[in-house]
């Protein structure tokens, strides 16, 4: 360490200016954003060390050694202050890391600036949204206690040691994108599964006591069904809540919006009714083969872990509160997929998900006057998330919070604004979808004539 030789502030011996005066120890070279960053730091430890109180004039030349109009940082000790807001900004933040004490707050008050904000990371609370409050919270990995189980739900460990049993239902029954083999738990060793260890599906162990046609996606003796509750919790005093977790699922492709349905719903009465607030299910048919899966990707595609975000603001309020988590496959047929597997259940208020974003639309362009499956691709979609389509509600399907699915009808040529609306109003992006005669990439069709019993007669492509 050094001192000013101006004001005798004690200063590293690598600064090139004083952190109390602004006094230059080195005229020759420049104070680059790390110096500064270190020099912030040491201020705001004399500071809390109560070793000085320098004016703000001074401050101000000792964040940013040059001649400014600076926002000034203001330390609250214990949480006094309130209805302090948040300036706003024109330029790149400086960041500050360290961890300052909890009981400190730092704002910032409404002065004019130009300069760099500080933003600072660490122990600090924030003053601009009060942090979420965790509920319910279950990584599955004690037993999940106070959770039940009904089907073939149940808390399965090591996963990844199980595969769709072979060759008698892969490759015979079903064809695969991948080994068949079901992922690791999100995390820890443990997940929550819809499925059977003895096939690695949701056919049932008993599916070679019937006649198996090849490749016809495995038929189950039965329809299927289950639920995974969770312990009641409750939600007095909220004004809105949310459910995050994390999915990987498989499921048919025949009939992917009608069948295999995965549903998320919550009780306000002990379990007597229950209301559903989100579906993992497309919304277009998405008119595969018999031994084709569908997952959160598409038709084909290899499953994978994906966040899933569920709007349960409907419950707030309540004091006894619980979700379920419910497959029902609504048929035999199609049965030899992997099923779907739940991890890192957090229940929390209030709703505090930032707003849907949008990356991507694919297909970006779509042949006019025909129906088509539209994916956007982005993140922080809310399960019951809505498409707008030039303004105009489309509705739309939220199979993960990376991948929302509308259906562009009949549109004209010409481009076309898409925006995701949140249960709650908060509105992403714009993005935009091209509608012309002539596609440089293929369109999917729904077009697609299904016979007796659900079996395919023929399909139509664009």
């Amino acid at each position: 360490m050094q001192r000013c030789p101006n004001c005798k502030w004690q200063i590293p011996d690598d600064a090139d200016s004083c952190s109390y005066c602004g006094q230059r120890l080195h005229p020759d070279s420049s104070a680059d954003e790390e110096r500064r960053r270190r020099m912030l730091r040491l201020h705001m430890f004399n500071v809390m060390r109560q070793k000085s109180r320098p004016s703000l004039p001074a401050l101000i030349g000792a964040l940013l050694a040059k001649p400014v109009t600076v926002a000034m940082a203001v330390l609250v000790v214990g949480g006094a202050a309130a209805g302090i807001g948040y300036a706003r900004w024109a330029t790149a933040p400086i960041p500050l890391s360290g961890n300052i004490a909890r009981s400190h707050c730092v704002c910032f008050t409404s002065y004019t600036s130009s300069v760099d904000p500080i933003l600072l990371s660490g122990n600090i609370a924030r003053s601009h949204a009060a942090p979420a409050t965790t509920v319910l919270s279950e990584d599955f990995e004690t037993g999940a206690p106070g959770w039940t189980t009904t089907g073939f739900w149940h808390i399965q460990d090591h996963p990844e040691t199980i595969s769709v049993k072979s060759p008698d239902i892969n490759p015979n029954l079903v064809t695969l994108p991948d080994s068949g083999q079901l992922p690791a738990a999100y995390s820890g060793t443990h997940a929550a599964w819809f499925g059977e260890a003895s096939t690695g599906t949701f056919c049932g162990s008993d599916f070679n006591t019937i006649t198996q046609a090849p490749k016809d996606g495995c038929t189950s003796t039965q329809p299927y069904s289950g639920e995974l509750t969770s312990p009641p919790f409750s939600l007095a005093g909220a004004t809105s809540a949310e459910v995050q977790f994390q999915a990987w699922w498989e499921i048919e492709s025949v009939d992917a919006d009608t069948y295999d349905l995965m549903t998320v719903e919550y009780s306000i009465d002990g379990g007597a009714s229950w209301q559903q607030a989100g579906q993992l299910n497309p919304v277009n048919n998405p008119a595969g083969k018999h031994d084709q899966d569908y997952t959160a990707n598409g038709i084909e595609k290899p499953a994978q872990w994906n966040q899933d975000i569920v709007d349960i603001s409907g419950a707030a309020g309540q004091s006894n509160v619980q979700i379920r988590f419910t497959f029902n496959t609504g048929d035999e047929k199609y049965q030899g997929f992997r099923g779907w597997l739940v991890d890192n259940v957090v229940v929390s208020t209030p709703f505090v998900s930032p707003n849907p974003s949008i990356a991507s639309i694919n297909p970006s362009c779509i042949s006019s006057s025909a129906s088509i499956a539209v994916d956007v691709i982005g993140s922080n979609f809310v399960s019951g998330s809505k498409v707008l389509l030039d303004g105009n509600d489309v509705g739309g399907a939220v199979l993960s919070a990376q991948r929302i699915e509308f259906t562009a009808n009949n549109l004209t040529v010409g481009n076309h604004t898409v925006q995701v609306v949140s249960p709650n109003g908060a509105m992403s992006n714009t993005a935009t979808l091209t509608s012309a005669l002539s596609c440089s990439q293929p369109s999917k069709t729904l077009f697609v004539f299904i016979g007796p019993s659900r079996q395919r007669i023929t399909r139509v492509r664009a």
